[in-house]
């Protein structure tokens, strides 16, 4: 996690096989069952987010988020 202006920026990696970016969606919160949360929370609560796979593999998962009071049209 790191600052940079008026944004916080996270920034996650794994090792896993790489993640088809096409695939990645949010699910239908009508549809109740366990799991599957994930990309509507960072939907949600991030102002934007991107997915990587890495040469070699693994996943680059970056996700920045504006703080409250930096002039922006949501602040409150």
């Amino acid at each position: 996690v790191t600052r940079e202006d008026d944004e916080l920026l996270f920034e996650l990696r794994d090792y896993a096989p790489c993640v088809d970016r096409d695939k990645v969606k949010p699910r239908d919160l009508d549809d109740c069952r366990p799991g599957g949360l994930g990309i509507h929370f960072i939907d949600t609560l991030m102002d934007r987010w991107s997915l990587v796979p890495l040469p070699g593999g693994g996943n680059r998962l970056s996700m920045a988020k504006r703080l409250a009071g930096s002039g922006g049209s949501d602040d409150t």
